[in-house]
């Protein structure tokens, strides 16, 4: 989101790409604050054990040093930037379909991830393992 590029290879080759995530060190641009390209290097780690998040408070990173935490927890403070609310016509009329009823019934029904869901990308953890359990 920083910089509008993905931080691993993006040649549009899926299993390029998987090789870029699992084996190398993500891409950061030198022109980028250096707290922010020090809070990028922690939150790629690629073990999640080693993960920012998992190991550490995110909120005690000097990129987040200007941050009253306390005031925008309790939504005192103004957003630095506020999206315009799209046109209403900008929206499809409802089609009377369910939501994600492009899924099949077991699919659509299950809150659970199965073990393929949480192997999208073997030897890549998204979540720690405990978080799982």
């Amino acid at each position: 989101m920083a910089t509008g590029k993905l931080p691993f290879n993006n040649s549009g080759n899926t299993k390029e790409l998987i090789h870029s995530i699992k084996y190398k060190e993500p891409k950061i641009p030198n022109g980028l604050d250096e707290d922010l390209k020090h809070l990028l290097y922690k939150i790629l780690k690629r073990k999640s054990k080693r993960r920012l998040g998992l190991r550490g408070d995110i909120r005690q990173q000097p990129f987040y040093r200007s941050i009253n935490w306390v005031a925008l927890e309790k939504k005192e403070l103004q957003p630095p930037f506020q999206p315009r609310t799209p046109a209403a016509n900008l929206f499809q009329p409802y089609d009377g379909k369910p939501p994600l009823s492009f899924l099949n019934e077991d699919e659509a029904t299950s809150g659970e991830a199965t073990s393929e869901d949480r192997n999208i990308i073997p030897g890549f953890s998204f979540l720690s393992s405990t978080w799982l359990e």
